[in-house]
């Protein structure tokens, strides 16, 4: 693939930040004049003919590695998990490092209270230690995946009446609103 000038490299980074061909150009070039729109989108368009644009798109996905997949998979994960992995055989909450990563991911915080004994050193005095595990809303999860896969739709119902009239009547209003602008 053919190289690209410095200037032109520039502004293929700088479409890369926000996709928006005519802010590229002016932060490119440095250009303050008024057809910066035209101007950027001719030498986009030069560079999406070349092969350069879909390129940097897929650097830029493998950059942030966000796929629709992944993003799936993490709800998956935490519409799935099964608390009892946090837990050894006696009950005990495990260290993090020893929960399964289905388990981890799905944590959204762990608190652990303890209690100091009143008098230091004192042999009857125990230490008693509190923990609490705080798991992202399950629910929320599933909703998201059914969302998703179109399982649960939202219906909108739309009453009134409505005629062939007022429609033309409508258009022709706005266009006439528009025309005096």
């Amino acid at each position: 693939m053919k190289k690209l000038p410095p200037k032109q490299r520039l502004f293929l980074k700088e479409w890369a930040i926000d996709k928006n061909e005519t802010q590229a150009y002016i932060r490119a070039y440095k250009y303050k004049g008024k057809q910066a729109r035209s101007l950027g989108h001719k030498l986009y368009a030069k560079l999406y003919t070349m092969g350069f644009i879909e390129p940097e798109i897929q650097a830029q996905e493998q950059k942030a590695i966000i796929t629709a997949d992944r993003v799936l998979t993490e709800l998956a994960r935490l519409a799935t998990c099964d608390i009892s992995l946090a837990f050894d055989a006696n009950g005990n909450l495990l260290d993090i490092k020893d929960m399964p990563e289905d388990v981890r991911r799905a944590i959204a915080g762990i608190e652990i209270e303890e209690e100091k004994p009143s008098i230091e050193g004192a042999k009857s005095a125990t230490v008693s230690r509190t923990k609490k595990i705080k798991f992202w809303d399950k629910n929320k999860s599933l909703e998201t995946i059914a969302r998703h896969l179109k399982m649960l739709t939202d219906k909108v119902e739309l009453s009134g009446k409505l005629s062939l009239e007022n429609l033309i009547a409508g258009s022709m209003g706005k266009k006439d609103d528009e025309h005096k602008a």
